[in-house]
Parts: C-alpha cells; structure tokens; sequence
C-alpha cells in the first residue's frame, strides 16, 4: 500500500491531467467515427423504381411532379428519396415527418440549394433568401421577424393596406361591372416564366436517349408565375421604403417589373441544379446574372439612400428600410445587406398573395352559395356604412375559414422552397445526406384524406368546429415551415383578409357575359401544375348597393 502512496506522491499531475484528457478525446473521437461510420452504413430513405444512370429519376417524374410524389407516397411512406440528375431529393409528404426534420431539427435544415447562377443573382448569398443557414440568415431573420411581426403589420402598417385596397376597390367600381368583366390584363400585371421546355436539357436528353426512345422526349420544369399588379406592387413599396406609384406607366415601375422578368427567367436553368458538372457552359448565363444584380443594386440602392437622408434630417419614415437603417447601430448589417435583402422582398413580395386572392375570386364565382354565405356573415358583422377591416376578418370564422381552405386548396405552389442538409443525419433509421435538398410535398399534405377528408371538394367549413368557431389544431403549409418560413406570411395575411372581404362586401363576383348575354365560366385551375396561379381571365365585379362608391372614398 505505501509503495502505491509512493506512486501516487510522485506522479506529475499535469502530465496525469494531459493523459487523462487525451485518452478521453481519443475515445470520443472513436465514438464520433463509429456513430459517422454507422450512419454511412444507414440506408437512404426508400427510393422508387425508374432510376436511370445520370438521370436518376428525372425521367419518372413526370410533368406534374408533385402529383407523381403523392402516389409513391401512397407505397413508400412519408418520407422516401429521389435521385435528380446528380442531386439527392428527400421528399416529406406528412405533418409528422415535417414536424421532426423541417420544425425540430431547423439548425441542420435551414440552408439552401444553389448553384453558381443563383449565387452570382442573389450575390453570394447576400440577397437574404438564398443565404446560407449561419450568421448572416440568422441576423436578416432576427431583424425581418422584428419589422414584419404580425403586431407591426396589424398596427403601423395598417394603413397602407386599407390605402392600397381601396384604390383596387375605384379600379373595379370603374371597370368591373362591364358584360364582358374586369380584364386581368387592365388590372393584374402579371407576368410569367416560360413553361417551354428547358432548351439546353432537351438538347442534352434528345441526344443521349434518342436512340433508346422511338418518340422525342420533352421535360419542363414549372416555375411559378410571378404576378404584378399596381396594388400588390405599392403594398411592398410602402412597407420597404414608404413610397408608392400612381401609375403603372411610372418609368420606376416599369424597370422593376423589367428586372423582375430578368430575375425569374435565372430559374429555368435549374440544370445546374441536376448536372453541375455542366457549369463551365453556362459562363455566359452567369455573367448576365450579374448583370441583373447590378441593376438590383442600382434601382434599390438609391431608394434605402433616400430612406438614410431622411432619416438623418430627422423625418419620420415608417418603413422597414428604416428599421434596417437603424439597426446597424446594434447590428453587423452593412449597407450592401441593406440594399439585398429589401431588393429581394421587392421582387418577391407578392406570389401568396396574388395567388390566394385570384384562386378566391374564381372560387367564388363558381360557387355562389360560397359566396353568398361569405357575404351575409361578414354583412352581419361590418354592416353597410363601414368597409370590412382585419379584425372583423378575424370574428368572422366562416370568412376565415373560406381563406384557410382557399390556402389548403390552391397554394401559391405545390412544392414549399426546399431546405438543405448542412450536416449528415439519421431519422427513423434512415440517412439524409448532407446536403441534400428536403422538399416538403404539399399536395400530399394539403390533399390526405385522413387529415382533409373530400380534399378535391372545396369546402371551408372544414376548418370550423362544431360550435362555428375555426379550428385552430388544423393547419396548412402554404408558407413553408421552419426557420425559413417565409417572412412575409403576416403581411400576405392581412392583405388577403383586408382585401379580399372588401371585394365581397362591395361586389357580386360573377363570370363575364358573351355577346348573346350568356355567362362565360371561369374554371378553378386543376391542380396538375406545380403552381396554382391562375391564366388571366375576365370576371365582372358588380357593386352590392348604392353607397359603394361612397363608403370606398371615405
């Protein structure tokens, strides 16, 4: 015992101390490789048949790929995996799966997909959408969540969507009881992305199967629409920069919608995104990508240098350019951020919204008993000397409801924007490779017979309790989920609400008239496209009572 003692006495514990914490990090970093190598061994989620070499699954999916997700969801699970080209495709068609992964596991899932087109178009990632999952996403998000809470929008925005609907509200009292209806042309700018086929994919896939397939093989890529209309377009200007247009011919206007052209027609050439081996070719697409950065950068630029002068001469300018502005004070938000992140929330404000307020009016039209029991309910609460506000909105669940299912029924898109793995995980026994790109499939989710039962039925009452009032464990995922839950969804909210109870409220929404007097149906578009925004069509708005126009000016 006293030759241990004498063991002991002599050690020197600082070479014990150093021993001890080697060992231990050896053995954790043991641990780690044999957890690492385990999870390599984990197989991937189960995959479909129809793989080929190179291609993966590109060829399977067909043209409606979110209908495609839907019925392998129906042998594979709520979670399987698809090979797109040379890139890994983790689907999640339930609340459960997007519940552990997207909203759980948010640290590891909150990066972005991209390729060097998109990089040159956002600038490295600097445009606040398609920044990294790090810092910089952490601080734009802190800050967007502060200037775009639903307290803010409810309150000190409030009046630019009153402003802004009432302005549409003159439009139709103007145009919309014509026969033949309101043009979508005359008041919706809307603006598209090409649905033609992918030219340089076509041209890759004619030339290495041509020879397999006897008929040519053509494979498109949908792209949302991207609409613009005046309203729309003046809500996002007076919540960025506290300034809106008076007219659609403004030349400001116009370079904006020109720009927003330029910028979606990037995401055609999502081929980068299956065969990146290919981005030596494309070096003439990415220069002009930077080229449309520069124009972002010299269109939004002055507007937030206008919103800094003011600021200094010490006006008032309730705007969240403002809040940006005086937040680098506290905040590591240079003036470059500044000028991405509102130039980004310019180009892509308004798809939720425009798509949920257009797929309402067809909705509308189409069942008028939907439309009349809309309309009695919020007449009983708003009455006939006053136009609808938000609230009232809100103490009119059958109102609501018709907004959440419109929501459920027709999303701006059936696919929410996809996540990314920044490190390999496991779920259920599964490996999600880091990485790989995690789409949630709305249309499963929207469309489950279980959750939704009739889902192709439109039907709000769905969504309201035995006693009337709106069920709040139900839920949609028209806004994605997350930490890149799209920010805006507050505001898309309000404005839907604010506008679209006062269009029903001031208007009999009713298809246009042809010549013989004879009603031309608008049809609900069918879910077979990955986006819901409907073609432009006709439709007449013809005003309730007397006092419209009066209630509207005051």
């Amino acid at each position: 015992m006293s030759d241990l003692t004498n063991i002991l006495a002599n050690i020197d514990h600082t070479t014990l101390f150093t021993t001890v914490v080697a060992v231990a990090g050896v053995a954790v970093a043991i641990q780690l490789f044999a957890r690492s190598n385990t999870k390599a061994l984990l197989p991937l989620p189960p995959s479909p048949s129809g793989k080929l070499p190179a291609l993966g699954h590109l060829l399977a999916i067909g043209m409606s790929p979110h209908l495609t997700f839907t019925r392998w969801a129906k042998t594979l699970g709520p979670i399987f995996c698809v090979q797109m080209g040379a890139k890994t495709w983790i689907i999640l068609n339930s609340p459960k799966v997007i519940r552990d992964i997207i909203d759980l596991r948010g640290g590891n899932y909150s990066d972005r997909g991209s390729n060097v087109i998109i990089k040159a178009l956002s600038r490295n990632g600097e445009m606040y959408a398609f920044s990294e999952y790090g810092d910089y996403l952490r601080m734009c998000r802190k800050l967007t969540n502060n200037t775009l809470s639903k307290n803010k929008v409810q309150t000190l925005h409030k009046p630019i969507f009153d402003n802004e609907s009432r302005n549409l509200l003159t439009l139709l009292l103007r145009d919309g009881r014509r026969p033949e209806g309101a043009r979508a042309d005359d008041l919706i700018f809307l603006y598209t992305v090409s649905f033609a086929l992918i030219e340089q994919m076509v041209i890759v896939f004619r030339v290495a199967f041509l020879v397999f397939y006897r008929q040519e093989f053509q494979f498109c890529i949908l792209i949302p629409f991207m609409p613009f209309t005046i309203q729309q377009a003046n809500v996002i200007m007076m919540l960025l920069y506290a300034k809106r247009w008076d007219s659609p011919t403004d030349p400001f206007y116009q370079e904006v919608r020109s720009i927003n052209n330029a910028f979606t027609a990037f995401f055609q050439d999502l081929v980068l995104d299956f065969f990146p081996i290919l981005t030596p070719l494309f070096a003439g697409k990415i220069a002009k990508a930077k080229t449309v950065q520069d124009r972002i950068i010299a269109y939004t630029g002055p507007l937030v240098e206008e919103v800094r002068q003011k600021l200094k001469n010490g006006e008032k300018v309730p705007c969240i350019t403002a809040e940006f502005v005086e937040a680098q004070r506290v905040e590591n938000f240079s003036d470059m951020g500044i000028i991405q992140t509102t130039g980004g929330f310019t180009l892509a404000g308004i798809e939720s919204t425009m798509s949920a307020l257009l797929n309402s009016i067809i909705v509308l039209a189409n069942h008028p008993e939907i439309q009349q029991r809309f309309f009695d309910e919020l007449y009983n609460v708003v009455g006939p000397d006053r136009l609808p506000e938000e609230a009232d909105v809100l103490n009119t669940p059958y109102v609501e409801a018709f907004i959440l299912e419109v929501l459920r029924f027709r999303p701006a898109t059936f696919f929410g924007v996809p996540h990314a793995g920044v490190n390999e995980d496991e779920y259920e026994g599964y490996r999600i490779p880091a990485g790989a790109l995690v789409v949630m499939n709305l249309h499963a989710l929207h469309f489950d017979e279980t959750t939704f039962p009739n889902a192709e039925i439109f039907d709000p009452t769905r969504w309201l309790t035995e006693d009337g009032l709106c069920d709040s464990k139900m839920q949609h995922w028209a806004f994605g989920g997350g930490r890149r839950v799209c920010p805006g969804q507050f505001m898309a909210e309000t404005s839907i609400r604010t506008t679209l109870s006062r269009l029903v409220w001031a208007f009999r929404i009713e298809f246009p008239l042809d010549s013989q007097g004879n009603p031309v149906p608008v049809p609900i578009p069918a879910p077979t496209r990955i986006d819901c925004m409907p073609a432009p069509f006709n439709m007449r708005f013809i005003p309730r009572r007397e006092n419209v126009a009066r209630v509207v000016s005051l």
